[in-house]
């Protein structure tokens, strides 16, 4: 029987309805395989006694012997670049911390392969601007279930990049005309699977999980400038400021503090990086 080689493609994914087109999709499930481990090794002697047990080079010892399946967690990133149809609609996932079902395909051709992806909640988001690039988008995703599926096959509607000069940034702390050389933040939800005797209705033999808890929202990020900004220190009278980000598909406001900036010395223009770390509702209610 011939057998043949598919190419693989630029993937394809539908996040919540919403389709993207991927740089970097990694999304499967990890097991295990783990050992109730003897004491014995190779070349181990066995005594019948209560002597200690010596070595014999050139004998054979039975080894890994009694095992047990893992728990399954699937989960595992995607990246791609934002679009004015792409970003809002996952970052909304990622503040609320809210459920979605995910498909992909791995290549044309073959209407089964592709993977479906129930209860899916994001566990990490990181979003990255740097002058004269497109903004770039990456998840961890974590999902309850999976299942091959022949997933989305194509997508030829025509969508717009989003380039450094229509993100504005803006804060409260710094002079209107200064001098942005990057902005990225990311968002962990700490997303914990919660494993039961049940397991998750009885699928994959009730090794997946039963349910996904969203932990404590952790936000940071970095304002890199071409200039000396931001403070020297943290004191105890340094007050949150307000960091503003808008960008076709996103508007958001991030409550945070300023951590002390980072000036390394090398050749070429002095680059300040101001560090940052999200309080209370980072984004608002």
């Amino acid at each position: 029987m011939a057998s043949y080689i598919c190419p693989g493609y630029m993937g394809l994914a539908e996040i919540g309805g919403n389709r993207v087109r991927c740089t970097d999709f990694n999304i499967n499930p990890t097991q295990d395989a783990l050992f109730y481990d003897h004491v014995i090794g190779l070349n181990d002697t066995i005594p019948g006694n209560s002597s200690t047990k010596g070595e014999n080079i050139g004998s054979i010892q039975t080894q890994k012997r009694i095992w047990r399946p893992s728990p399954i967690l699937i989960n595992g990133g995607i990246s791609f670049p934002a679009t004015e149809g792409s970003l809002g609609f996952l970052f909304e996932q990622v503040k609320y911390g809210k459920y979605f079902d995910m498909s992909f395909k791995y290549y044309r051709g073959n209407p089964d392969c592709g993977r479906k992806y129930s209860d899916c909640r994001v566990n990490s988001f990181t979003f990255t601007a740097t002058a004269a690039d497109i903004v770039t988008l990456s998840a961890e995703i974590t999902a309850l279930s999976m299942e091959d599926s022949g997933g989305p096959d194509t997508f030829e509607d025509a969508e717009k990049l989003i380039t450094w000069d229509k993100v504005d940034v803006s804060s409260e702390d710094f002079p209107s005309n200064f001098s942005l050389e990057a902005f990225n933040f990311a968002v962990n939800n700490n997303v914990t699977p919660i494993y039961t005797v049940q397991g998750n209705d009885g699928i994959a033999d009730n090794f997946l999980p039963k349910d996904l808890r969203v932990g404590m929202q952790e936000v940071t990020g970095d304002l890199t400038f071409y200039r000396k900004a931001g403070p020297d220190f943290l004191t105890s009278t340094t007050e949150t400021t307000n960091i503003s980000v808008s960008c076709p598909g996103l508007d958001i406001s991030i409550k945070a503090v300023l951590k002390p900036r980072q000036i390394p010395a090398a050749i070429g223009p002095v680059i300040t990086t101001v560090p940052f770390i999200g309080v209370d509702k980072a984004f608002g209610d």
